[in-house]
């Protein structure tokens, strides 16, 4: 089903139940089952949106962005690229950027290794910095 593709070439149970998941079997193959005009559209809104920005600006708490440092091909230009992460540390000064540079976009949240480099950033997270009331 998923198997060739090369950002999948860690197959494991996890890349399993996503493919079950996220295709379906059509007469003539499969599909995917998101609808690719609204991929597109989130993804333009996380890029272009001056109001989400303008709103992300109020967080003032420690932020930590863990991003693939590869794309859905398994191609070294990820989707959250440096120059989005710019953008936002202009109005996140405070934003901790932690690329895991040999992860793609399924490898870092579907593999064993990118789950436990996952886990250790959040274990070092500085909860101590964080405020218990009020707004974040």
């Amino acid at each position: 089903m998923m198997h060739g593709r090369p950002a999948l070439k860690q197959w494991n149970k996890y890349f399993e139940l996503y493919a079950r998941y996220d295709v379906e079997q059509v007469q003539n193959g499969f599909k995917p089952r998101p609808n690719i005009e609204a991929v597109k559209t989130d993804y333009a809104d996380m890029v272009l949106n001056s109001l989400l920005r303008t709103k992300i600006g109020s967080i003032k708490v420690p932020l930590t962005l863990i991003r693939a440092g590869r794309n859905v091909m398994d191609e070294s230009n990820p989707i959250i690229d440096d120059v989005l992460v710019a953008e936002y540390r202009k109005v996140l000064p405070q934003l901790e950027d932690r690329m895991l540079v040999n992860f793609n976009h399924y490898t870092i949240v579907m593999s064993e290794e990118g789950a436990r480099y996952i886990s250790k950033i959040l274990e070092n997270i500085d909860l101590s910095r964080m405020p218990l009331w009020g707004p974040i």
